[in-house]
Formats: structure tokens, sequence, C-alpha cells
């Protein structure tokens, strides 16, 4: 069922797979390439890259578990983790500096919230929570610590008293 694409490389491709090992990209197949820069997009699941390339599903799982297929997507994934870190750090301080010049706009809700920003990101976060002790007690120990502060150690005797019919 595999179909052999025999296609020159694309721009695109040449850029992705530049700078891989010649001996890893000598066994790997126009197909193979294609599903991994299909696989790297993150768009298709592996039955969609299967249809696209015209393999089945399982060749497809099966290219995923070769050694060689593996070391070139792992290779591209970091080589785009750096790119993307690398872009971040150099946008930090772009961003710092919109922090800074909002501490001065007009309306007091983006003060605030630039100020809110800043603090938070510094680790001076306002605290979330609150502990709070509290000693619970039942409804008969609190009867009983009513009772003892009313009457003192006055002691009542009930045998005087005498029991009271409903409706007398």
């Amino acid at each position: 069922m595999e179909k052999e694409n025999t296609l020159p490389m694309t721009e695109e491709q040449e850029s992705l797979f530049s700078g891989l090992p010649q001996e890893v990209m000598d066994k790997l197949n126009p197909a193979k390439l294609r599903m991994i820069m299909l696989y790297l997009t993150g768009q298709y699941t592996q039955v969609k890259i299967a249809q696209i390339v015209g393999v089945s599903a399982n060749t497809v799982r099966a290219w995923l578990l070769d050694e060689n297929v593996q070391k070139v997507i792992n290779t591209i994934q970091q080589r785009e983790f750096v790119k993307v870190n690398s872009d971040l750090g150099a946008l930090k301080h772009k961003a710092v500096s919109t922090l800074y010049e909002l501490l001065d706009s007009d309306m007091d809700t983006v003060r605030y919230q630039a100020a809110k920003d800043i603090l938070d990101r510094g680790g001076h976060k306002a605290q979330t929570s609150i502990k709070v002790d509290k000693t619970v007690t039942t409804r008969e120990e609190q009867l009983k610590n009513i009772i003892e502060a009313t009457m003192g150690d006055t002691v009542v005797d009930v045998t005087e008293y005498q029991e009271v019919a409903d409706g007398e």
C-alpha cells in the first residue's frame, strides 16, 4: 500500500530538514519526510496523515517508532523550542517597557493593573489565603457552658418541681 513520493524537496522542506545528519536523512524516503512534516504541524491525526501520504495508519505508527524518524522529530522540535525561547526572551524587554509606560496611564484601572502585574511577577503577589483557627463545640457543650456561666456554682434540686402536663 506504500506509495513512494519521488518529488524533490520544497524550500520549506529543505529549510526544515537542513542541518540534520546526512546518514539519518539518507534512511528516510520522501514519504517519511512528508509524514514528519505533517506530524510536526500538530494539525493532523495519524489516520489523516496516512491518507494524505497514501499509506496505512499502521505504517504511519510504525514510522513514528522508527529510530531515525524519532531522531529527526526530536531534533526539529528541540530546534523550534530554542527559537521560540529566544524570541520570547527578546520580547521580554518590550513587555517590561510597556508595563512601565502603562504606570503613567490616565486611567486608574490601567495603572492599577500594570502595578499589580509588576508586583505579581516580581514575587510580591497579594495573599490569597487566610489561616483561620476555630474551635468547634457541640450544642451540648455550648448549653453546658451557658448554664455554668449563668448559674455559677448554684445547684438546682429538680425534685422540688412538679411535672406539668401539656395544656395546664
